[in-house]
């Protein structure tokens, strides 16, 4: 999982740093760790083995953009914004891949 703390973990759609929740997932009962995006109303989470994904009413909906890792194909985050540079980083710590993406 990203570090949080750090400030590494950004929502996809706002940029803003992502905070360390407990989720519980409705439609196939069970509960996990994740980041949450903290503006409002925003429903974004990350997980690390189902990426960023939105949460309404503890159902998780299908996410069709993904960015995945060219290396090992897991989950990508997003790390850090430098003006309309994305900084996309591999969830795996021996992967430790890291993408730029003009946007």
């Amino acid at each position: 999982m990203p570090d949080e703390e750090a400030g590494e973990a950004r929502c996809d759609k706002h940029k803003t740093r992502m905070v360390k929740v407990r989720v519980k997932f409705t439609d196939i009962a069970t509960e996990e760790t994740a980041l949450r995006c903290c503006e409002p109303d925003c429903t974004r989470y990350f997980t690390d083995g189902l990426g960023y994904l939105d949460v309404l009413d503890g159902r998780r909906l299908a996410e069709k953009f993904q960015q995945r890792c060219p290396k090992c194909k897991t989950p990508m985050y997003l790390s850090e914004t430098e003006q309309e540079t994305e900084i996309w980083r591999c969830t795996t710590p021996k992967c430790e891949h890291e993408q730029r993406i003009v946007g």
